[in-house]
């Protein structure tokens, strides 16, 4: 199944794939009345067509999100991210939920796709082995994976930090964070989801660091952070297919690895304040000048900006 999904899951098999790999299929299996009893009791005797409120993003993302969802695909979008939101109280910080639920939708159908999601946050619950859900702990990851680039790539971590002035874990912390929607062709966000739904968060770091490493002379040559982030831009829309196997190609970085790295910058969930733990208050879906009226196809967008990669 490793293999399947590294090299690409098969268009027409890959919901029903996405669903046993998350472990969706699994929950419905044991819970077959949970998305019926989800919408019941967040919408009482009526499901809306439409959400005439405010649509959680849970905390992000960093730019405007784009996705190539019909009015009637973001409409089901908006109304699962209501239900996940209604089901799960205490999940404010999880950014990476948006990009995910407008993929999935897809290839899956809007039962699956909750059934999916519900099933990866309890397993992130117990492992952390999906989501980012509290925000110390992807500025935890960020600085874990700037140690990372370190070890591998010091001189262009250098030039980008103390030439160009770019806030790194800022700049991993949204590529992570959109799952990197904003930087790759849709297809290759799809054979990348491919690997994530059976391997976890690791191809993130594993891709990243091949982003970093296809990257580098273009980097190097960058004489502002616009130039830099451009550089980083093209490459990934270039190279999108070819970075994935590249990251699947490392050698030395299993989950081992990580949990060690991470163990070494323990000190940065301390540090941050309690209240930032689960990020901030929800944000909306834009729709005229107050942003907090109904979806009307419009665009998610988050109060931060790409500005914030720069110190």
């Amino acid at each position: 199944m490793q293999n399947l999904c590294r090299k690409g899951i098969n268009p027409a098999d890959r919901g029903a794939l996405w669903y046993l790999l998350s472990g969706g299929r699994h929950l419905q299996q044991e819970q077959p009345f949970l998305f019926e009893n989800a919408l019941e009791a967040a919408f009482e005797s009526h499901v809306p067509a439409r959400i005439t409120r405010a649509v959680p993003i849970f905390g992000g993302p960093a730019h405007t999100f784009r996705h190539p969802l019909t009015p009637a695909g973001i409409d089901t979008r908006d109304r699962l991210l209501y239900l996940i939101s209604h089901t799960q109280p205490d999940l404010e910080y999880c950014p990476a939920l948006v990009p995910l639920v407008s993929m999935m939708l897809l290839y899956m159908s809007e039962s699956q796709v909750f059934y999916a999601v519900s099933a990866m946050l309890n397993r992130t619950r117990s492992e952390r082995w999906y989501f980012t859900v509290a925000k110390a702990r992807a500025l935890l990851y960020a600085t874990t994976f700037r140690a990372l680039l370190e070890q591998r790539s010091p001189k262009v971590l250098q030039h980008m930090e103390t030439d160009l002035g770019i806030n790194f874990p800022n700049l991993i912390e949204s590529l992570f964070n959109s799952l990197f929607l904003f930087s790759f062709n849709y297809p290759v966000v799809h054979h990348l989801l491919d690997v994530y739904m059976g391997e976890g968060t690791k191809i993130l770091y594993r891709v990243s660091l091949a982003l970093f490493d296809e990257a580098r002379k273009d980097i190097a040559a960058a004489t502002t952070a616009k130039d830099c982030l451009e550089a980083l831009e093209r490459t990934a829309r270039r190279e999108g297919s070819q970075l994935i196997r590249k990251g699947l190609a490392i050698r030395g970085l299993a989950r081992e690895h990580f949990v060690h790295l991470e163990q070494q910058h323990e000190d940065i969930m301390r540090s941050v304040p309690a209240l930032t733990e689960f990020g901030g208050q929800p944000l909306a879906v834009k729709d005229g000048p107050t942003a907090t009226g109904p979806g009307d196809g419009g665009e998610i967008v988050a109060a931060s900006t790409s500005t914030e990669i720069l110190q």
